[in-house]
């Protein structure tokens, strides 16, 4: 199998998620909250493909969102990007393998981009703390659950198809 197949499945996945984030109005009953699919995966992104390949995927995923959502223009690209480089730099320390990283990852990757995508996006001033702070955590304990599904699928799948995600190949001398 092709080396590519795992970034441009990635850009499929980003598509898809970002098309039914931005377009499906649905909100996670228990805490009423609009389930954000994207942080997920780019914690996986940052686990699974090299560093330039998940800048490069980060950024594509921030662009999009923000050109669907009712974001200002670039509010995104900070947050993603930083969340996909935190973790692209912390991936030597933690085995991906386990269900507790991929919880905490996701937990925190979600919390941070959420955060950070809060602050970039202006309402800072108008929204109080106190109304938003108590949703980014329910929205990322979403993102720890997310992030342990979106491992678990997309490992197999890639798997199934002959490749090892989170080793890279060596290229040809």
């Amino acid at each position: 199998m092709s080396r590519l197949l795992i970034p441009f499945s990635l850009v499929a996945g980003v598509i898809l998620l970002v098309t039914l984030q931005c377009t499906v109005v649905w909100r996670w009953a228990p805490w009423g909250v609009h389930l954000e699919m994207l942080p997920p995966l780019l914690v996986y992104m940052a686990f699974t493909v090299n560093l330039p390949t998940a800048f490069f995927l980060g950024a594509f995923a921030a662009a999009l969102y923000d050109a669907f959502s009712a974001a200002p223009m670039g509010a995104s690209v900070i947050p993603y990007l930083a969340g996909v480089m935190l973790f692209s730099a912390l991936r030597p320390v933690f085995f991906r393998g386990r269900i507790s990283t991929r919880f905490m990852s996701g937990l925190v990757g979600g919390f941070l981009i959420l955060l950070l995508q809060w602050v970039f996006s202006g309402k800072v001033i108008l929204v109080p703390w106190g109304a938003v702070l108590p949703k980014i955590l329910r929205l990322s304990a979403l993102c720890g659950v997310l992030s342990v599904a979106y491992f678990s699928v997309l490992d197999a799948i890639f798997r199934a198809s002959g490749l090892d995600p989170g080793r890279f190949e060596e290229s040809p001398p």
